[in-house]
């Protein structure tokens, strides 16, 4: 997997879609995109696509995200479920990445989508146990501030 021979995949392709039904009408929705991606993933892979994010839109809220990548075979990585991909990289999942291996804790539907838990088991180094530990990363997004009186009013108002 992962193109090897061809060069570096590097595109992304974002499908978004309009969900208007339950939470079993996504999980189908994504289920048959996850489908159409194995299928296709030697079409994916001769154009060179790195990251498939599928996008199910809703009237109210947040969107759903499913990350699906080349390096897993065009399988979806469960880690990024639910995270706007070009925001992942706030929480720096790959950092945790270096020394555990990690596993999301979701009570999806996820209530909060800027705070996210993540069990994380250390990678063996040597024959005594380790204790597992649990992560919590946060997305923390602030305002834009456009002038000097609106830097004030912030500094004034949002952190009091």
């Amino acid at each position: 997997a992962g193109g090897a021979g061809r060069g570096q995949a590097v595109h992304v392709l974002s499908i978004v879609l309009c969900a208007g039904g339950t939470d079993q009408r996504d999980v189908r929705t994504c289920e048959i995109v996850a489908a159409l991606l194995q299928q296709h993933k030697a079409l994916l892979r001769s154009l060179q696509i790195c990251r498939v994010t599928l996008i199910l839109l809703r009237e109210t809220g947040y969107p759903d995200f499913y990350t699906f990548r080349d390096r897993l075979d065009y399988n979806e990585d469960a880690i990024y479920r639910h995270l706007n991909p070009p925001r992942a990289f706030m929480i720096e999942i790959g950092r945790l990445g270096v020394h555990y291996d990690i596993q999301p804790v979701t009570d999806d539907p996820i209530l909060n989508r800027h705070v996210r838990t993540f069990l994380a088991n250390q990678k063996k180094k040597s024959s005594l146990p380790v204790p597992n530990r649990f992560f919590v990363r946060s997305l923390v997004l602030g305002r834009a501030l456009t002038d000097l009186a609106d830097s004030q009013s912030f500094l004034k108002e949002d952190l009091d």
